[in-house]
């Protein structure tokens, strides 16, 4: 087994974190404080959903759509897909 510090998490797995924001998982993309910004991108294409939950527009086609949310709106999931064979996890 393998211990890894927090800073060569990256090297060993992807970590995408998804917040559940009325009934819909979408990505969470960057935070700060008590805000999360979310984003439609890795979805395979825009729908009416993002304008009915007030997300904007970041590129001339408007495919891609975003929004800061505050954290207590939204439910965190994190999805670890592991990179490299036979490493474990365990939280210290």
């Amino acid at each position: 087994m393998k211990y890894v510090s927090p800073s060569e998490v990256g090297s060993y797995f992807k970590v995408k974190i998804m917040a559940e924001y009325q009934g819909h998982e979408l990505e969470v993309i960057e935070e700060k404080g008590n805000m999360l910004l979310i984003t439609n991108e890795n979805e395979p294409k825009p729908s009416k959903l993002c304008e009915s939950l007030g997300m904007t527009p970041i590129n001339k086609y408007k495919t891609i759509y975003q929004k800061w949310i505050k954290r207590e709106e939204a439910k965190m999931k994190f999805e670890i897909e592991e990179l490299l064979n036979n490493i474990k996890m365990e939280e210290v």
